[in-house]
């Protein structure tokens, strides 16, 4: 499958009613594999592509693959359809504006930028004092997982 157009697939036996209901998807779908199931296009629609109940049941099966795309066309196609879920690489974005939209955690599976996790601490405790507790209504994401001691210090420093 060399792009995403509908047309492509239309030669793989898709019809218009068939491409409308991954269409009406996307919007809901972080990836766009996910609008190609048997949920969305009916069990009898897949059969008649000639795939088994024993792919339409894996978990790991993957529809536009088995369709002929590559890995390649079908990230192109997630990416254009479905975003990247983050706004590095953005093509009107100058590197130095990035860090003003920096998150807690990497943004999708392309994004490389986030604060360090005790700036994350710092800058909640100072909106929000006692922010950890006695309920924490936030999660921070350390870079591996904490040792006692250092959840200790975070806590620490997210009440004082």
């Amino acid at each position: 499958m060399p792009d995403h157009q509908p047309s492509v697939l239309i030669t793989r036996g898709f019809t218009d009613e068939r491409i409308k209901a991954v269409e009406e998807q996307l919007a809901t779908v972080f990836d766009i594999r996910f609008a190609f199931n048997k949920w969305i296009l009916g069990e009898e629609f897949c059969e008649s592509l000639g795939f088994t109940d024993a792919q339409l049941n894996d978990p790991d099966f993957n529809m536009l693959e088995a369709l002929g795309a590559t890995e390649e066309d079908a990230e192109a196609a997630n990416d254009y359809i479905c975003g990247t879920m983050t706004i590095e690489g953005a093509p009107h974005l100058k590197l130095e504006h990035l860090p003003i939209f920096d998150c807690a955690s990497r943004c999708g599976r392309k994004g490389q930028r986030f604060i360090n996790h005790m700036a994350h601490v710092h800058m909640m405790s100072a909106v929000q004092p006692l922010f950890l507790v006695p309920y924490p209504k936030q999660s921070i994401c350390p870079p591996r997982p904490p040792l006692m001691k250092s959840a200790r210090y975070t806590c620490r420093d997210g009440i004082t």
